[in-house]
């Protein structure tokens, strides 16, 4: 009997290897909310109608940790999903805006009992086409993303200026401006690297690429430096910089 019941779980154990279980594919917005209303447990629903429409794509992977089986329908490398086709067809790209219509479609069914699909996708599609004529635009545009792009790099002083008050300021003129531009690297260096479009590029990209400096981690190291130099009152000395920058 014992030897018979170790025989039954090897052979449940290979079928379950064999055939494993079938991934979810739902090939529209309604089969989506019909997957997840009978998939997610009743805290995280709890947590989607409690959450505000424009916050809900945070609480998807992988910028947040729920919700794993959407990044697998419309995730970034998931290119046989089919509602990855079906956004594709509704004119919708960038991930957040898909994750969002998806939970904001559950979190209406949760809420009303039904939703509305065109309600739903119109103010992302319209987002989707501003963000396009951004990207499109993005080497001339004074703002991309919400965010005010600098055109040179006294225009970038100016902005850190408002960012920065005296007090902060005479705090960063203690230190010294490698040590600085180091420890400013991963902190507001990133920060203009990812807002001020460094990496896919912008007008502020253009014009230090027109001075021959192209890595956007030299490009922000350039402004540290002399952002620095701007508030310590020194030299802001651009083309040695630059010169230093090429000759690595």
């Amino acid at each position: 009997m014992r030897l018979r019941l170790v025989f039954i779980v090897i052979i449940l154990f290979f079928a379950a290897s064999v055939y494993p279980q079938k991934r979810s594919n739902p090939r529209n917005l309604e089969k989506a909310v019909e997957i997840l209303l009978k998939e997610t447990p009743d805290s995280i629903a709890e947590l989607v109608k409690s959450t505000t429409d424009d916050s809900l794509f945070a609480l998807c992977y992988p910028t947040g940790k729920h919700f794993k089986n959407i990044y697998s329908w419309i995730g970034f490398d998931r290119k046989k999903a089919r509602l990855k086709r079906y956004f594709k067809r509704k004119d919708i790209d960038y991930y957040d805006y898909r994750s969002s219509v998806v939970l904001i479609a559950y979190k209406h069914t949760l809420l009303n009992g039904s939703f509305d699909e065109g309600k739903i996708l119109k103010p992302y599609q319209e987002k989707q086409t501003w963000k396009d004529y951004q990207h499109e635009n993005r080497f001339t545009l004074d703002t991309l993303y919400g965010v005010y792009i600098p055109y040179d790099l006294e225009d970038c002083f100016r902005v850190l200026d408002e960012i920065f008050n005296d007090s902060i300021q005479d705090e960063l003129k203690i230190m010294r401006e490698n040590d600085f531009a180091v420890r400013a690297h991963f902190g507001l260096g990133m920060w203009m690297r990812n807002n001020w479009q460094l990496w896919g590029g912008s007008r502020l990209s253009v014009y230090f690429q027109e001075l021959g400096v192209i890595h956007p981690d030299n490009i922000s190291g350039i402004i540290l430096i002399s952002y620095h130099r701007h508030i310590c009152g020194k030299e802001i000395k651009l083309e040695e910089q630059i010169k230093d920058y090429k000759t690595e």
